[in-house]
């Protein structure tokens, strides 16, 4: 298959599980304590899960796409927050807050465009293309959904945002690209 067809297969995925797995990297990868990243799990109710139809490959990029920077730009120590819930039963939210850097009010929009890079001293000492986020919110929109970013401003930390279709059925299966 080539690089097109790979992106548009769609399987079951528990963004539970990879969000797990893509911790146990990021936590390997950059020699974190175990309690570096907390995983907060929010309104799920019985028999439901955080399932959304998607190429897992890409999904894992995305979310360690995110995991990366937080790390990356918490010079102070990475102490992660990432809170999986499901919004207005229709969207699976991964949100991962960092303490770090921050990020300025007018550049929230702009960090998702393709080698962007927030000009301020301490960020451009930080290894990195600008293509992190772009990849990010490309994936996002591949899959239906977006991504966002807050934040309350420089040395107050950050906040991203993946949005991603929930599958709304029991089992969840998927068939050609579609929930069935």
């Amino acid at each position: 298959l080539g690089q097109r067809a790979r992106s548009q297969v769609r399987v079951r995925v528990d963004m539970d599980e990879l969000v797990e797995e893509a911790v146990a990297t990021a936590t390997v990868r950059y020699h974190l304590d175990a309690d570096a990243i907390r995983i907060d799990r929010r309104e799920l109710h019985a028999g439901s899960s955080f399932a959304v139809a998607g190429n897992p490959e890409d999904l894992r990029t995305a979310v360690l796409n995110i995991i990366d920077n937080a790390v990356k730009y918490s010079p102070n120590g990475a102490q992660l927050t990432i809170v999986l819930s499901v919004e207005s039963d229709a969207w699976v939210m991964v949100s991962i807050a960092d303490q770090g850097l921050g990020i300025p009010q007018p550049q929230l929009k702009r960090i998702f465009r393709r080698f962007y890079r927030v000009p301020n001293r301490s960020i451009l000492r930080v290894k990195g293309t600008g293509l992190g986020l772009f990849l990010v919110r490309s994936i996002a929109r591949q899959h239906g959904g977006d991504a966002f970013a807050e934040s309350a401003g420089e040395g107050r930390g950050s906040t991203i945002h993946l949005q991603l279709p929930r599958i709304l059925t029991p089992g969840g299966a998927v068939e050609g690209g579609a929930t069935v």
